[in-house]
C-alpha cells in the first residue's frame, strides 16, 4: 500500500539522490513512548493500524493526506469502498490491548493533495473528525510562519513497524529525536542518523520543543526504503487554512508551572496535623494548586498564599505533593516524602535531639543518613550495613558484617558467632577512636567509636548481639 519508488531528488532537487516513498510507516530505532498521549493510531477493522495522528481540537486529528488516498486505492483494488467511518482512532501506548478509542465521523482530504511521480506528496495533509471528544487534550500546532529549523531537533512519533526488513513491531507508539537537515517551503528533511519513520507512522507529527513547550511543524509523509536514510515531513504552517476550516485556530501552548515545596522539607518527622506550604508560579498566572496526600487531593486552593493546613493525617510514611494549574493549562508537580508519628514530636535542638535516625535541621526532625558502624540506631535502615543489633537493655548499635578480618577496619578482627561474622577489637589491647585503651574482647563500644563498647564483659556482649534479634 506504499506509493512507487523514485527519487528524493527529482522532487526535491536534492542532490543525494536517496529513492523515497510515502512512509505509512514503526519509528526504526526508536523507544516506546508513554508521554505523548495527543498520538494516536488510526485503525480500520479490516487492515488494523495502518497511520497516526495527532489530537489538534477536541474532536479533531491531524493526519496525512495518503492515508486516506492509499486506502482508497487500496479498496478500490479489490472491488469496495473505503470509509473513514468505519475507522477508529485509538488512545495509548499499543493497539490492541486496553485503551480507549473514538469513532470517526468524516475525514477530509486536502483539495491540493497530490501524489507526485517522485513518490512525495504533496499537500500530504488529513483531517480526521470525531464523533466524541477525545479522551486527551489538544496539542498546539504550527500557526505563524515557521523559522528555519536547521539543525534543530524535531521528536517523530508514530505507530509504524520497527523493523523495516521484516516489517514487524507495528501497533505500538514509539518516538526518536531527529536533527532537521534543511527545508523548504513545503517540507522538512531528516535522517541518516540510523533512526527514522517507517510504515505505520505516516501522519504522525514532528514535534518541536519551544519554551518547553512541544509544538506540532509538521506530519510524517515520506521516507527512503531502509527508513532510516532520508525522509520528509510535510510542514503545516503553509497549510493553515485547511486545518483551521475543519478544526479551528491552534491551541494556546501552555507553558509549565514551576512549583517549589518549601515546607516541609523531604524526611520531615511530623504529627498528625501540619501545614504544607509551596511558592508556585506560571508566566500566565495560577488557575488553582493543590496539595495531595499519596496521590489523593487533601485540599485545593484558588489563590496565594500557597499553604495548606492538614490536619488528621494517618500515622505512617507519605508522599505529600503540590500540583499547580497555570491559567493557559499548564502544569506543574513538587513532591516530598514524610513519616508521620501518632503525637506532635516538639520542636528539636541542641539540648532536645530528635529520636534515633533523624537529625535536627531547623527546629525539625528529618530523616537522617544511614549510619556508619558504631552509631545508634532502632532499625536496620538506620544503618550503612542493614544490620542494627539490639542489647538486653534495648540499646540498638550499627554493626559491621564481615567473613574474613580484612573486611573489618583497621585494629578490628572479624569475630563470628552461629554463622554471622560481625567486625570487633581485635584478643590484644587496642586503642579506641577516643584515645582510650580497650579491653581485650570482641564487641561494638556504644557510641561514636567504630569499635564500640570496652570493657571485660566486651565478648559476650558481642555473642550476644549476634544472637539477639534485628529489628
Amino acid at each position: 500500500m506504499l506509493a512507487g519508488v523514485a527519487l528524493f531528488g527529482a522532487c526535491t532537487g536534492d542532490p543525494t539522490g536517496y529513492p523515497i516513498g510515502v512512509a505509512r510507516r514503526r519509528i526504526i530505532g526508536g523507544a516506546v513512548d508513554t508521554t505523548h498521549a495527543a498520538v494516536v493510531a488510526l485503525v480500520h477493522p479490516l487492515s488494523g493500524q495502518f497511520c497516526s495522528g495527532t489530537v489538534i481540537a477536541p474532536r479533531a486529528v491531524l493526519s496525512a493526506g495518503h492515508c486516506i488516498a492509499e486506502m482508497e486505492s487500496a479498496f478500490q483494488q479489490q472491488g469496495a469502498v473505503f470509509a473513514p467511518q468505519d475507522c477508529r482512532v485509538f488512545f495509548g501506548t499499543t493497539v490492541g490491548l486496553p485503551g480507549p478509542s473514538v469513532g470517526v465521523v468524516e475525514a477530509r482530504l486536502h483539495p491540493q493533495y497530490a501524489a507526485q511521480p517522485s513518490g512525495v506528496p504533496q499537500a500530504d495533509l488529513s483531517i480526521w473528525l470525531l464523533a466524541q471528544d477525545a479522551p486527551a487534550p489538544p496539542i498546539a500546532w504550527q500557526q505563524q510562519p515557521l523559522g528555519d529549523l536547521s539543525g534543530q531537533t524535531v521528536t517523530v512519533v508514530g505507530y509504524g513497524v520497527a523493523d523495516a526488513a521484516t516489517q514487524t513491531g507495528d501497533g505500538t507508539r514509539r518516538s526518536v529525536d531527529e536533527t532537521v537537515g534543511r527545508m523548504d517551503d513545503l517540507f522538512l528533511y531528516f535522517g541518516g542518523q540510523g533512526s527514522g519513520p517507517c510504515h505505520g507512522d505516516s501522519g504522525g507529527p514532528l514535534l518541536f520543543v519551544e519554551d518547553g513547550v512541544p509544538i506540532l511543524v509538521g506530519v510524517t509523509s515520506a521516507a527512503d526504503p531502509s527508513c532510516v536514510q532520508l525522509a520528509a515531513g510535510t510542514r503545516v504552517d503553509p497549510l493553515g487554512n485547511f486545518i483551521v476550516q475543519y478544526a479551528g485556530s491552534s491551541p494556546q501552548p501552555s507553558r509549565p508551572t514551576v512549583v517549589n515545596i518549601v515546607a516541609p522539607v523531604d524526611g520531615s518527622l511530623l504529627g498528625p496535623d501540619f501545614t504544607v506550604t509551596a511558592d508556585v508560579t506560571s508566566p500566565a498566572g495560577l488557575y488553582q494548586v493543590t496539595a495531595l496526600i499519596d496521590g489523593v487531593t487533601a485540599m485545593t486552593l484558588s489563590g496565594p498564599p500557597w499553604s495548606f493546613p492538614l490536619q488528621g493525617v494517618a500515622p505512617g510514611a507519605h508522599e505529600i505533593a503540590v500540583r499547580g494549574v497555570g491559567n493557559d493549562g499548564g502544569t506543574g508537580e513538587a513532591s516530598v516524602h514524610v513519616e508521620i508519628s501518632a503525637t506532635p514530636p516538639p520542636p528539636c535542638s541542641s539540648t532536645n535531639p530528635c529520636p534515633v535516625g533523624y537529625a535536627c535541621g531547623d527546629g525539625t526532625c528529618v530523616t537522617q543518613p544511614p549510619a556508619p558502624a558504631g552509631a545508634s540506631c532502632v532499625l536496620d535502615s538506620h544503618c550503612q550495613s542493614g544490620i542494627c543489633l539490639v542489647d538486653a537493655t534495648g540499646v540498638g548499635t550499627c554493626q559491621q558484617a564481615c567473613r574474613t578480618d580484612a573486611d573489618c577496619p583497621a585494629g578490628a578482627v572479624c569475630l563470628t558467632s552461629t554463622g554471622e561474622g560481625l567486625c570487633g577489637p581485635s584478643a590484644s589491647s587496642a586503642v579506641d577512636a577516643g584515645g582510650t585503651t580497650a579491653t581485650p574482647g570482641g564487641g561494638c563500644r556504644l557510641g561514636a567509636s567504630p569499635y564500640g563498647p570496652s570493657g571485660g564483659l566486651a565478648v559476650g556482649l558481642l555473642l550476644l548481639l549476634v544472637a539477639t534479634r534485628r529489628r
